[in-house]
C-alpha cells in the first residue's frame, strides 16, 4: 500500500502555548487497579449496587452514573479483550480496554467522572468518541449531561446545576446501512456554548438510553482552542478532522504529556485543520498504508461520523 501526506499549506507561528488539554482523564480505559470485570469473570453481572460498587473500585477516575434506584443500580461492564474477547462484539483498535453499555426501556446504564476544573460559560466544547453497535435493527441513543454534583448528579436540589443532553448521538444499526455491527465509529460533536447560569459544571456524565454498545476513547477539548499540542499518539483509523488555531506535533511539544511519537498507522486517515499554523516536529510519522492530510482554513464546528 502506498504512504499518503498531503501538505496544503504549512507555515510556522510562534506564539505563547495555550495547553488543549483533554478534560477526561483514563479516556481509553486502559488504568485502574483492580481486573476487568467482576474478578476477572467479565461482566458486572445483575443490577445490584453490590456491582456497581465493584465498578467504582476496579476502574481508575470513571463511577457508575446511578440514575436507577430501589431494585438495583446498573453498572456497565469494564472489558479487556485479552480476558475476555467473547463480550466484545467488534475487535479492538489501538487498545485491549474499554466499557460497554447495555441499556433498554427502564433500564440505562451510565458512567460519570470528574472533570479537572470548571467548564467556561460561554466556551464551546469538541467531544471525539469511538463507539461500536452490538446488534442490528436498534435505535442507539446516547446521552452526554454535565452536573456539578458527582454522586448525585441528577439531583434537582440542592443547588445542584445540571445541564442535560449538552448533545446526544443517535443512529440506527442495520448489517445494510452504515451502522453495522463489528464495526468502530467515531462521532464528533460541537458541544455548546456553556449556558449562562452554569458556571459550575465538573462532572461529565454518559448514559445509555437504547441497545448495547462499546464504547472507547472519549476526547473533551476546548472547541478551536488557541494551540493544540499533540504527542505519545498513535493513530490507527479514519478520524475527524482535528481542529485548532494552530496545531504543533511530534516528540515532545508539550511538558504537560508525556512524550512520545505521533505516528499515523496503515489504515489510519488524519486531518489537521488550523486557522494560522501546523507544525509538525520531530517524531512525527505516517507510515506505509497511512494517510495524513493538513491544511489551513477556519474552524468550522461541523459535526462529523467516520467508520474506523
Amino acid at each position: 500500500m502506498k504512504k499518503y501526506l498531503f501538505i496544503i499549506l504549512f507555515l510556522f507561528f510562534s506564539s505563547q502555548k495555550s495547553n488543549c488539554q483533554n478534560l477526561i482523564r483514563n479516556y481509553s480505559f486502559e488504568e485502574g487497579s483492580g481486573t476487568p470485570g467482576d474478578n476477572g469473570q467479565c461482566t458486572y453481572g445483575a443490577p445490584t449496587n453490590h456491582e456497581a460498587d465493584l465498578f467504582d473500585a476496579d476502574i481508575d477516575w470513571w463511577k457508575s452514573a446511578r440514575k436507577i434506584t430501589g431494585n438495583g443500580v446498573p453498572s456497565v461492564d469494564w472489558l479487556d479483550y485479552s480476558l475476555c474477547p467473547g463480550y466484545f462484539c467488534a475487535s479492538p483498535v489501538g487498545s485491549n480496554r474499554c466499557i460497554r453499555f447495555l441499556s433498554e426501556s427502564g433500564y440505562h446504564e451510565g458512567v460519570r467522572i470528574g472533570l479537572p476544573s470548571n467548564l467556561t460559560v460561554g466556551q464551546k466544547y469538541n467531544l471525539k468518541i469511538h463507539v461500536a453497535p452490538c446488534a442490528n435493527d436498534i435505535d442507539y441513543s446516547i446521552r452526554f449531561h454535565f452536573a456539578k454534583w458527582g454522586e448525585h448528579w441528577d439531583s434537582n436540589n440542592n443547588n445542584n446545576q445540571k445541564w442535560s443532553d449538552a448533545t446526544i448521538i443517535g443512529f440506527h444499526s442495520d448489517a445494510n446501512n452504515e451502522y453495522a455491527v463489528g464495526k468502530w465509529y467515531t462521532f464528533d460533536r460541537i458541544i455548546g456554548p456553556v449556558p449562562d447560569g452554569f458556571d459550575q459544571l465538573n462532572n461529565f456524565i454518559i448514559i445509555g438510553e437504547n441497545g448495547s454498545v462499546l464504547i472507547d476513547d472519549v476526547v473533551l477539548t476546548e472547541y478551536c482552542p488557541d494551540n493544540m499540542y499533540i504527542e505519545n499518539t498513535n493513530y490507527y483509523t479514519p478520524e475527524p478532522p482535528y481542529e485548532a488555531k494552530n496545531i504543533t506535533a511530534g516528540y515532545s511539544v508539550d511538558p504537560n504529556q508525556t512524550d512520545g511519537d505521533v505516528i499515523v498507522k496503515n489504515g489510519a486517515s488524519i486531518t489537521y485543520k488550523a486557522e494560522q499554523a501546523i507544525d509538525l516536529e520531530p517524531g512525527f510519522e505516517v507510515e506505509e498504508g497511512g494517510e495524513f492530510e493538513a491544511f489551513i482554513a477556519p474552524c468550522v464546528g461541523c459535526v462529523h461520523t467516520c467508520q474506523q
